[in-house]
């Protein structure tokens, strides 16, 4: 095996637009047992600033190729080999690489918002080509690993994706889906995760100094060895035991309440009275980034609380006015909503899985004033898998994004509501409300 120092001596075949029209089309007619079919072989061409949009490019050999800037948009790469490919500055919204060999692939500064990355590998690989003899020649020496950095891949899929040794510092993954990946010795120093869902995640060893993970799903994630110095995890759903080990003592955590300097109790009553003298007296109720886990609220008056990135863990807040309030990117599975006035909150990248919201209150809330308007509850990209909405009250709510899986929203009124993008996989919507509601938008099931 012949071994060279870098890529500088490689021969890319540079293809223009027309020639590369002429070789998918014979592409598309080999994947449909067309006539004049013949599969594509693009290894180690110059494919930059090329239109491969809305393309079938299932199957092709992109090893080496270089994609710099191209946009491949909605482009179908299931199973296609970009093994060492340079994708830098690309545009894959919406592309999908199920399973595809990203081994050593490069996409620094790529968009790959709302791509599909199911199983992909991502790992390290080392560059090679034939010789005009046939022999393998080494083209890089020593292991590189996959390069993420500073990529857009907001809403991207990569659940059971081979991540490790992989360098993502500085991309943007917010509400991503990563469960289940692989992640180990990886670089997300300074990466945000905020609402990700990372359940299963295997961490070990990775680097997650900065790291904005806020609202973030992490049950199950494994975290041997993990470097956390500064991330923030405010509002992350975190297993109890893993709380326990040292790796957190560096990161940003919700604090206990005995913070506050008060009792709730009393931080309760002032807020009735700074809510009934319309904020002249008393004072608002600020408990962001405190662990309430386990409190009963039952019937308090919260409206327009403050509760964002908070753990609200099996708490009781049943029959409380929370108008208004602030209950984004917080934990608060397991807690007690029924018949709780939520008109007009947010409840945005919450965590809300098993919680009951059974005949809860979440319509827009009227605003009077120099122009009257409905101000919608806000559950967009919240989590409310095998949580209880029964009879609950959720006409034109923001639900875009949300993930109902397993839901009881049976006689729950939607009607009006936004859904794109909304999961209702296996949900009970017996007798649910739908009236003006566009389903086509929501979430296909998997």
């Amino acid at each position: 095996m012949a071994g060279k120092d870098d890529q500088s001596s490689i021969e890319f075949k540079r293809l223009e637009q027309d020639e590369l029209d002429q070789l998918l089309q014979a592409h598309d007619a080999f994947l449909t047992g067309g006539r004049g079919g013949q599969r594509a072989q693009l290894a180690f061409h110059d494919l930059s600033n090329l239109d491969l949009n809305d393309r079938n490019l299932r199957d092709i050999d992109f090893s080496g190729t270089k994609l710099r800037q191209a946009t491949l948009k909605g482009a179908q790469l299931i199973s296609a080999n970009l093994f060492a490919a340079d994708l830098s500055v690309a545009s894959l919204d919406g592309a999908d690489l199920t399973r595809a060999d990203l081994r050593g692939a490069c996409f620094r500064g790529a968009v790959l918002t709302d791509a599909t990355m199911v199983e992909s590998d991502l790992r390290e690989g080392v560059l090679a080509k034939y010789d005009a003899q046939r022999d393998l020649e080494v083209v890089s020496f020593g292991a590189t690993p996959a390069e993420l950095t500073t990529v857009l891949a907001a809403r991207a899929n990569l659940s059971s994706a081979k991540l490790s040794n992989a360098f993502v510092v500085q991309a943007d993954f917010t509400d991503a889906i990563l469960r289940g990946a692989q992640l180990k010795r990886a670089d997300l120093r300074n990466t945000v995760l905020t609402g990700a869902d990372m359940s299963n995640a295997d961490l070990s060893d990775s680097n997650l100094s900065g790291a904005v993970m806020q609202g973030a799903m992490l049950s199950g994630a494994t975290w041997s060895n993990a470097v956390l110095d500064g991330a923030d995890l405010r509002g992350a759903a975190i297993d109890p035991e893993a709380l326990e080990t040292a790796y957190f003592r560096s990161a940003k955590m919700p604090q206990p309440l005995e913070t506050l300097g008060r009792s709730l109790g009393e931080v309760v009553s002032q807020h009735l009275i700074w809510v009934e003298s319309s904020g002249a007296k008393g004072q608002q109720a600020v408990l962001s980034d405190v662990n309430l886990s386990g409190q009963d609220l039952r019937g308090a008056n919260l409206a327009a609380a403050k509760l964002d990135r908070c753990i609200l863990l099996q708490g009781n807040f049943s029959a409380a006015d929370m108008t208004m309030s602030d209950l984004s990117l917080t934990d608060a599975r397991g807690s007690n909503f029924s018949q709780v006035n939520l008109r007009g909150a947010s409840l945005q990248r919450g965590i809300f899985n098993g919680a009951d919201f059974s005949g809860a209150l979440l319509s827009p809330l009227p605003i009077h004033g120099a122009t009257d308007q409905l101000w919608p509850a806000n559950l967009e990209q919240a989590k409310f898998i095998k949580a209880k909405f029964p009879g609950a009250n959720l006409a034109g709510a923001n639900l875009s994004g949300a993930d109902f899986s397993g839901a009881d929203l049976s006689a729950a009124d939607l009607s009006g509501a936004i859904v794109e993008g909304t999961k209702f996989q296996g949900a009970d919507v017996e007798r649910a409300n739908f009236e003006g509601v566009d389903l086509s938008t929501a979430a296909r099931p998997d």
